[in-house]
This record gives structure tokens, C-alpha cells and sequence, in this order.
């Protein structure tokens, strides 16, 4: 069963919910852009509410251009899993605090469009990867239910375990906001208000252990649904 093929789009797959719904650290991005370390910052929450709000329209979107220009091969997958990976990395220099994509309205709108680049494709890609792989199996109808049920289950469990790694990730302050990394620099005239010296964002771990939860119950409606279908 577990040919290159297989192999392939279960990979990708895994590579998309890990980088979507399980190594997140999207208020750190936004906060950072926003030149700030206060989650109550109102450049800091508008950032924030548009990246989500936009990046759930994108979520549809990528879902029904799916279902209206399907790309199956592996190759095209492939380009798009790179372009995700790209986006998560553009966001990933947010969080890490660099130069060009903090403090700046370029960088709060890179961080915006990362995020909904990030779901987009993820919608995109896995909407068609069950069905990618109970073609794959047509004529073997026990080694299709097996792939996919394996897919829906390795995509969840790489979401959910690397869900509690950025838990342990902001809890022990290895991702964090350093405040006087912004006492100087401010998007207008002044510094924008800050918290402690070394804070630590709570809720981004809490948003992603949501997001985990919430991929895990439509991996598990999705798994059922391809299975009746391939049948």
C-alpha cells in the first residue's frame, strides 16, 4: 500500500496540517508586525482579526476551486505545498522577529496574506488528496479505505502533536516577545504600550490547540465521507 505515490501525498499532507493548524504562532506575527509585544494593541488586534476573518474567506475559496479546477498531479501539488511552505515561512520571520517584517505596514499586510495564502491551499490540496488516493486504490477497494483512513490519521496527529509542541514552545519562553526589542521603534510617532520585558502569549497556544481540535473532527467527517464516496 504504501507506494512513492502514497507516500507522497501523505507527506504533503502531513506538511500541510502541521504548518496550518499545528506549529502556529500567529499573534506573535501580528503583535511583532504591529511593532508591539500587548495583545490589547489596536494595530496589534486589527492585524490579527483581518488575518483570521480573511484567511476563513480564503478557507472556502480554496475549497471550491477544488471542486472547479482540480489539480491531481503530484508535481502541482508539490509547487503548491512549496508556495504554503513559503507563506509559513514568511510568517515564521514575524515570529522570529525580523527586521523587514516587524514594525511596518508592509509586514503587518505580509503576515496578513501569508495567512490566508496558508489556508487557502491548505483547503485546496487536502480536499483533493482523499480523493487523489481512493483513485489510487479503485480497484482495490480494503487498500483504499486503508489509505485513506492512515492519511486522515498521520495529518491529525502530526497537527496535534506539533499543537503541543508550540504549547511547550511559548510556555518555556523558547518563542516569546521581547518588549525592548520595541521601546525604540514604533509604526507612529511613539512606542506602542508593552508588557514585561520577556512576555509570553498564552492564547497562540490556545488558538492552535483549538485549531487542532477543530482539524481533528473534520479529518475524522472527511475520512468517512471519502470512504462512502470511493465506494
Amino acid at each position: 500500500m504504501w507506494d512513492r505515490y502514497v507516500c507522497a501525498v501523505v507527506g504533503m499532507g502531513c506538511v500541510l496540517s502541521v504548518q496550518t493548524w499545528g506549529l502556529t504562532f500567529l499573534q506573535y506575527a501580528t503583535t511583532k508586525a504591529s511593532c508591539t509585544c500587548d495583545t490589547d494593541d489596536a494595530a496589534a488586534q486589527l492585524v490579527y482579526q483581518l488575518a483570521q476573518a480573511l484567511s476563513y474567506v480564503a478557507m472556502p475559496i480554496g475549497g471550491a476551486l477544488a471542486h472547479v479546477a482540480p489539480w491531481r498531479s503530484l508535481r502541482s501539488h508539490a509547487a503548491l505545498t512549496a508556495l504554503h511552505s513559503l507563506a509559513y515561512a514568511v510568517q515564521s520571520l514575524a515570529v522570529a522577529g525580523a527586521g523587514f517584517m516587524t514594525c511596518s505596514v508592509g509586514a503587518q499586510a505580509l503576515v496578513i496574506l501569508a495567512q490566508s495564502i496558508i489556508r487557502g491551499v491548505f483547503q485546496y490540496l487536502t480536499a483533493l488528496q482523499y480523493g487523489m488516493l481512493a483513485a489510487h486504490f479503485e480497484s482495490a477497494p480494503l487498500a483504499r479505505e486503508a489509505a485513506v483512513l492512515w492519511y486522515g490519521i498521520l495529518a491529525s496527529l502530526g497537527s496535534a502533536g506539533f499543537g503541543l509542541l508550540s504549547y511547550a514552545l511559548t510556555e518555556a519562553n523558547v518563542v516569546s516577545c521581547d518588549a525592548a526589542q520595541f521601546s525604540l521603534t514604533s509604526l507612529a510617532e511613539g512606542p506602542g504600550s508593552v508588557l514585561s520585558p520577556q512576555v509570553s502569549l498564552p492564547s497562540a497556544a490556545g488558538m492552535a490547540g483549538l485549531a487542532t481540535v477543530g482539524h481533528l473532527l473534520h479529518s475524522h467527517h472527511t475520512v468517512n465521507r471519502s470512504i462512502g464516496w470511493a465506494y
